[in-house]
Protein backbone atom coordinates (compact mmCIF):
# COMPACT_ATOMS: atom_id res chain seq x y z
CA UNK A 1 0.00 0.00 0.00
CA UNK A 2 1.53 3.31 -1.10
CA UNK A 3 1.50 6.56 0.76
CA UNK A 4 -0.56 9.39 -0.59
CA UNK A 5 0.11 13.04 -0.02
CA UNK A 6 -2.78 15.29 0.72
CA UNK A 7 -2.20 18.95 0.31
CA UNK A 8 -1.34 21.44 -2.38
CA UNK A 9 0.10 20.24 -5.65
CA UNK A 10 2.04 22.14 -8.25
CA UNK A 11 -0.18 23.64 -10.93
CA UNK A 12 2.04 22.08 -13.64
CA UNK A 13 1.47 18.62 -12.17
CA UNK A 14 -2.28 19.16 -12.07
CA UNK A 15 -2.43 20.42 -15.65
CA UNK A 16 -0.22 17.56 -16.84
CA UNK A 17 -2.40 14.94 -15.16
CA UNK A 18 -5.53 16.42 -16.73
CA UNK A 19 -3.99 16.63 -20.22
CA UNK A 20 -2.06 13.35 -20.12
CA UNK A 21 -4.71 11.37 -22.03
CA UNK A 22 -4.86 14.10 -24.68
CA UNK A 23 -1.10 14.36 -25.13
CA UNK A 24 -0.49 10.68 -25.74
CA UNK A 25 2.91 9.23 -26.46
CA UNK A 26 4.34 12.31 -28.17
CA UNK A 27 4.70 14.19 -24.90
CA UNK A 28 4.06 17.66 -23.61
CA UNK A 29 7.25 19.09 -25.09
CA UNK A 30 6.11 18.11 -28.56
CA UNK A 31 2.74 19.78 -27.96
CA UNK A 32 4.50 22.97 -26.86
CA UNK A 33 6.70 22.87 -29.97
CA UNK A 34 3.67 22.55 -32.22
CA UNK A 35 1.82 25.34 -30.44
CA UNK A 36 4.70 27.83 -30.44
CA UNK A 37 6.63 26.73 -33.55
CA UNK A 38 6.36 30.11 -35.31
CA UNK A 39 7.41 31.89 -32.11
CA UNK A 40 10.45 29.61 -31.68
CA UNK A 41 11.86 29.54 -35.21
CA UNK A 42 10.28 32.63 -36.71
CA UNK A 43 7.44 33.15 -39.16
CA UNK A 44 9.59 32.61 -42.27
CA UNK A 45 10.85 29.15 -41.22
CA UNK A 46 7.55 28.08 -39.69
CA UNK A 47 5.73 28.65 -43.00
CA UNK A 48 7.97 26.05 -44.65
CA UNK A 49 8.43 23.51 -41.84
CA UNK A 50 6.60 21.57 -39.17
CA UNK A 51 7.99 19.48 -36.30
CA UNK A 52 6.85 15.89 -36.78
CA UNK A 53 8.22 13.97 -33.80
CA UNK A 54 10.78 13.84 -31.03
CA UNK A 55 12.81 10.68 -30.72
CA UNK A 56 14.73 9.88 -27.52
CA UNK A 57 17.38 7.33 -26.82
CA UNK A 58 19.60 6.66 -23.83
CA UNK A 59 23.24 5.67 -24.13
CA UNK A 60 25.50 5.40 -21.07
CA UNK A 61 22.93 7.28 -18.94
CA UNK A 62 22.86 10.21 -21.39
CA UNK A 63 19.51 10.95 -22.99
CA UNK A 64 19.66 12.33 -26.52
CA UNK A 65 16.56 13.89 -28.06
CA UNK A 66 16.28 14.23 -31.82
CA UNK A 67 13.67 16.51 -33.35
CA UNK A 68 12.39 15.53 -36.78
CA UNK A 69 11.32 18.47 -38.90
CA UNK A 70 9.39 18.13 -42.15
CA UNK A 71 10.05 20.74 -44.82
CA UNK A 72 7.85 21.32 -47.85
CA UNK A 73 10.69 20.98 -50.41
CA UNK A 74 14.31 19.93 -50.72
CA UNK A 75 15.56 23.49 -51.25
CA UNK A 76 14.25 24.42 -47.81
CA UNK A 77 16.05 21.43 -46.29
CA UNK A 78 19.30 22.45 -47.98
CA UNK A 79 18.92 25.96 -46.56
CA UNK A 80 18.03 24.77 -43.05
CA UNK A 81 21.04 22.46 -42.85
CA UNK A 82 23.19 25.60 -42.62
CA UNK A 83 21.09 26.82 -39.69
CA UNK A 84 20.95 23.65 -37.57
CA UNK A 85 22.94 25.25 -34.75
CA UNK A 86 20.75 28.35 -34.62
CA UNK A 87 17.49 26.39 -34.75
CA UNK A 88 18.69 23.99 -32.04
CA UNK A 89 19.73 26.94 -29.89
CA UNK A 90 16.36 28.65 -30.36
CA UNK A 91 14.48 25.49 -29.34
CA UNK A 92 16.66 24.91 -26.29
CA UNK A 93 16.34 28.58 -25.29
CA UNK A 94 12.57 28.20 -25.49
CA UNK A 95 12.64 25.23 -23.09
CA UNK A 96 15.27 26.78 -20.84
CA UNK A 97 17.72 23.89 -21.03
CA UNK A 98 19.41 21.65 -23.60
CA UNK A 99 16.44 19.52 -24.57
CA UNK A 100 17.15 18.88 -28.26
CA UNK A 101 20.55 17.49 -29.25
CA UNK A 102 20.01 16.77 -32.93
CA UNK A 103 17.78 17.84 -35.79
CA UNK A 104 16.80 15.64 -38.72
CA UNK A 105 14.97 16.92 -41.76
CA UNK A 106 12.51 15.10 -43.98
CA UNK A 107 10.58 16.23 -47.00
CA UNK A 108 6.81 16.17 -46.89
CA UNK A 109 3.88 17.79 -48.58
CA UNK A 110 1.79 19.83 -46.23
CA UNK A 111 -0.10 23.06 -45.97
CA UNK A 112 0.66 25.37 -43.10
CA UNK A 113 -2.39 27.12 -41.78
CA UNK A 114 -1.57 30.44 -40.25
CA UNK A 115 -2.62 31.08 -36.71
CA UNK A 116 -4.91 34.02 -36.45
CA UNK A 117 -4.48 36.11 -33.37
CA UNK A 118 -7.84 36.86 -31.89
CA UNK A 119 -8.04 40.47 -30.89
CA UNK A 120 -9.49 41.07 -27.43
CA UNK A 121 -13.06 42.25 -27.55
CA UNK A 122 -13.93 45.70 -26.28
CA UNK A 123 -15.27 45.66 -22.75
CA UNK A 124 -18.15 47.98 -22.04
CA UNK A 125 -17.67 50.74 -19.47
CA UNK A 126 -20.50 49.20 -17.46
CA UNK A 127 -18.65 45.88 -17.12
CA UNK A 128 -15.42 47.65 -16.16
CA UNK A 129 -17.26 49.64 -13.49
CA UNK A 130 -18.84 46.45 -12.09
CA UNK A 131 -15.42 44.75 -12.00
CA UNK A 132 -13.82 47.73 -10.24
CA UNK A 133 -16.63 47.90 -7.68
CA UNK A 134 -16.30 44.21 -6.86
CA UNK A 135 -12.53 44.37 -6.50
CA UNK A 136 -12.59 47.61 -4.50
CA UNK A 137 -14.71 45.92 -1.81
CA UNK A 138 -11.71 43.75 -0.85
CA UNK A 139 -9.33 45.24 1.64
CA UNK A 140 -6.16 43.75 0.13
CA UNK A 141 -3.06 45.66 -0.83
CA UNK A 142 -3.00 47.60 -4.11
CA UNK A 143 -0.76 45.08 -5.87
CA UNK A 144 -3.29 42.27 -5.36
CA UNK A 145 -6.14 44.54 -6.49
CA UNK A 146 -4.19 45.40 -9.65
CA UNK A 147 -3.61 41.72 -10.39
CA UNK A 148 -7.29 40.94 -9.79
CA UNK A 149 -8.31 43.74 -12.17
CA UNK A 150 -5.99 42.39 -14.87
CA UNK A 151 -7.37 38.89 -14.39
CA UNK A 152 -10.95 40.10 -14.45
CA UNK A 153 -10.33 42.19 -17.56
CA UNK A 154 -8.77 39.20 -19.31
CA UNK A 155 -11.74 37.00 -18.44
CA UNK A 156 -14.24 39.62 -19.63
CA UNK A 157 -12.40 39.98 -22.96
CA UNK A 158 -12.68 36.25 -23.64
CA UNK A 159 -16.44 36.20 -22.99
Amino acid sequence: MGLTYRGSHKLDDLIFSINKPLIGKKGIHYQKLLRDWSLIVGENVSRKTVPTKISSYKKQNIITNTLYIAANNSAVIAELVYHIGVITEQINFYFGYEYISKLKFTQATFEVKHQYIQRPSKISDEKIDKLNNIIDTYEEDDEIKTLLKKLGTSILQKN
